[in-house]
């Protein structure tokens, strides 16, 4: 695992947690964009679990909460 994580450090700059949540969080905005699923929906969709979580990191790596997003707070 050591070699993937230097490998994904040294290729993006970003560690593999943050290049990961990167990846679902912008996963994310382009279902909450779509408009054709609910939080709820792309949420579980990207892989989380936890409602409150998944508002938490979207709202640090997007600056705004998804349901604002989606809105159009983007």
């Amino acid at each position: 695992y050591e070699s993937l994580y230097r490998t994904v450090k040294v290729m993006t700059g970003e560690s593999l947690k943050t290049y990961v949540l990167n990846a679902k969080i912008n996963a994310a905005k382009e279902l909450l964009i779509a408009g054709n699923k609910s939080v709820k929906e792309v949420m579980a969709a990207v892989g989380f679990q936890d409602q409150a979580h998944f508002s938490k990191i979207f709202k640090k790596y997007a600056g705004v909460t998804p349901s604002d997003y989606q809105k159009g707070g983007k």
